[in-house]
């Protein structure tokens, strides 16, 4: 049996940490699912093996198949997010970002990481910052 060849991706979520509300006010409130949520002091269930988290996690995956295009995937979060910047009347506190994980997997070619104006200008009126983790890894 031939496995498929690994390929480099982008993966895009948008984080939203250090809140004090409940996980289930920032769901309700933006109307989405997150794809993972981690509560401030308990582990992981994700990750067993890792420490208790040190601050609330509420985070949602961007679903777009195109997993190599990072313009694409925040485009997609953006239609999903829409009362973002409202949340700060929920809680002072709460701090939210886009994460763009990119990894290149041995000599495929690189995804690509470039936002538009229009994409830059709307994380500004956010006032969502925009974070970019590289991890090179094996293609074995």
């Amino acid at each position: 049996m031939n496995k498929e060849a690994r390929r480099s991706t982008n993966l895009v979520k948008l984080v939203i940490k250090n809140f004090t509300i409940d996980h289930d006010e920032i769901t309700n409130y933006l109307g989405v699912t997150p794809s993972r949520i981690s509560k401030k002091g308990f582990k992981s269930t994700d990750f067993p093996k890792a420490k208790p988290s040190v601050v609330n996690l509420w985070v949602l995956n961007s679903s777009s198949k195109n997993k190599y295009d990072a313009e694409e995937q925040v485009d997609e979060l953006f239609k999903k997010i829409k009362k973002i910047k409202a949340l700060k009347r929920l809680d002072k506190k709460i701090e939210y970002y886009i994460s763009c994980r990119v990894e290149f997997v041995g000599d495929d070619s690189r995804p690509t990481i470039g936002l538009t104006s229009k994409q830059i200008a709307k994380l500004a009126e956010f006032g969502c910052g925009f974070d970019v983790d590289y991890y090179l890894t094996s293609s074995k």
